[in-house]
């Protein structure tokens, strides 16, 4: 009876230490998880592109090798990020000034909060924008790069939106990277 009761416990602990099982419908925050991680990866695609056209039209040497910095820079980050899962992702690999950058950005020493805006739109861009009443000429400006969310909101239609930056854009004014992790 003892060693019956003993292999019980023991076989209790082996299944509760085994590997929890896969869900064929992720979780809220796996969507969340798998949307940052893509809204990164485009972020990262997207300032490549800037800085080589950028690169391309430029002349002073000195502006060039600065170019030339950040492409390099983007370029171990976009590889970083294709290795990346959902699960090792961390937004401090992107939450940064990318050296060169025309117009830094002081990321400070904390990471982006998720952030909710109410009655807010997206345009009809590529990537699309998000639009908020509080909003000013000069920003802050939210890009979507990813989104957790289907069916998309139509363009123009007025919804609450939770977004999680995850990349600073290079620009004059306050301009991120986001995912739409929520619409409401």
């Amino acid at each position: 009876m003892r060693r019956l009761v003993l292999w019980l416990l023991v076989a209790g602990a082996l299944a509760a230490c085994s590997a929890p099982r896969a869900t064929a419908t992720p979780t809220p925050s796996d969507a969340t998880a798998q949307c940052r991680l893509e809204a990164a990866r485009r972020a990262v695609q997207l300032e490549l592109a800037r800085y080589r056209g950028w690169l391309d039209n430029e002349t002073d040497p000195a502006r060039r090798q600065a170019f030339t910095a950040a492409i390099r820079h983007l370029e171990k980050l976009q590889a970083n990020l294709a290795a990346a899962t959902p699960a090792t992702f961390d937004v401090a690999q992107t939450w940064q000034a990318v050296p060169g950058d025309m117009f830094p950005f002081d990321a400070g020493a904390t990471r982006p909060e998720p952030i909710t805006l109410d009655e807010a739109w997206l345009d009809a861009g590529d990537p699309p924008q998000v639009h908020f009443p509080q909003q000013s000429r000069s920003g802050p400006f939210y890009l979507v790069t990813a989104t957790a969310v289907t069916p998309v909101p139509p363009a123009g239609e007025h919804h609450t939106m939770v977004l999680h930056p995850v990349m600073p854009q290079s620009y004059p004014f306050p301009a991120f990277y986001v995912c739409l992790a929520e619409v409401r």
